[in-house]
């Protein structure tokens, strides 16, 4: 009895996280847009992360990388309704941190007019 709790106290403290989401803002556009000229190709997200472990870091996240990430999943030129967040996950046992950068909107194509 006490390996079978000792196990499942050790694997719920090796898997145990913290995570917070916090709100990055919101905007009408990630371009200036002249409205009424492009079409909506429709709902895209896209993500920039970086890792720190034992106090190493990876990277940066980049909120214009996740921006172009959730503009190239639609092949699209822009987006519009732009909110961004960001989410830390810390893991206990590990020295391990995770953040990541989220952009959401919707993907625009301009209406290119022929001359």
């Amino acid at each position: 009895m006490g390996k079978i709790l000792g196990t499942v106290l050790l694997s719920c403290v090796i898997f145990l996280g913290c995570s917070s989401t916090m709100p990055g803002g919101m905007t009408d556009a990630s371009i200036p847009v002249d409205y009424g000229k492009y079409e909506i190709l429709g709902h895209a997200e896209g993500t920039s992360s970086s890792m720190t472990i034992f106090g190493i870091q990876s990277g940066i996240p980049d909120l214009n990388k996740a921006t172009q990430n959730a503009i190239n999943k639609l092949n699209g030129d822009a987006l519009i309704n732009v909110r961004w967040y960001i989410t830390t996950t810390n893991w206990v046992i590990l020295p391990v941190t995770t953040v990541t950068t989220t952009v959401e909107g919707d993907v625009i194509k301009f209406i290119r007019r022929s001359k």
